[in-house]
């Protein structure tokens, strides 16, 4: 009997949690089971909509309709460079070449790796680029439009910088040496 009386009490604060009525408290067995029936409709109604809110749950991973206030030609843009790009030859080659496309005022880096004492060499097919290098040491270069030229000194990564000088748009190979005479091994 106590049993019933704390299932039924049980059942009157779950019910009155989910927002159902309350039950008269009776130790009559009649009214027991309209309680006890009660709670098992409540526990079926509860376990559908939890069913019913998982499904609406997964309809939000699905896609959607194409968004109306969209523009319909839209092209994504490319991603910006994350930084210098590596330069590296065939196995034993000292030389070696790069194609670049710059904007009027626009720079683009380069990396590479070099020993003290080696010689740093870039010639542009335009004289409208300007090549200087940003990171690392060397001795007096030669500087011109088109053309850098010098002595690293210290070893490790060297980063350079060819920047278009001019108003218009500049396509360019670079023919880069880096090796210990300036003699090309073609």
């Amino acid at each position: 009997m106590i049993k019933k009386t704390l299932f039924i009490g049980f059942t009157g604060l779950s019910l009155m949690a989910c927002g159902g009525n309350i039950p008269t408290l009776n130790t009559n067995t009649a009214n027991a089971n309209v309680a006890i029936n009660s709670v098992a409709n409540a526990t079926n109604v509860n376990a559908a909509n939890t069913a019913n809110t998982a499904n609406t749950a997964n309809t939000a991973n699905k896609p959607t309709a194409v968004n109306a206030n969209k523009p319909a030609n839209t092209t994504a843009a490319k991603p910006a460079e994350s930084g210098p790009k590596r330069v590296s030859f065939a196995a034993g080659k000292q030389e070696g070449t790069e194609s670049v496309s710059l904007k009027a005022g626009e720079s683009k880096q380069f990396v590479f790796g070099a020993k003290s004492g080696q010689i740093f060499m870039v010639d542009a097919d335009s004289k409208d680029v300007e090549i200087t290098l940003v990171k690392g040491k060397d001795a007096a270069q030669l500087k011109e439009p088109g053309h850098y030229d010098s002595t690293l000194l210290g070893g490790g990564d060297f980063v350079f910088r060819v920047k278009n000088t001019s108003k218009n748009e500049v396509k360019s190979s670079l023919n880069i040496i880096i090796g210990n005479t300036g003699i090309s091994d073609r």
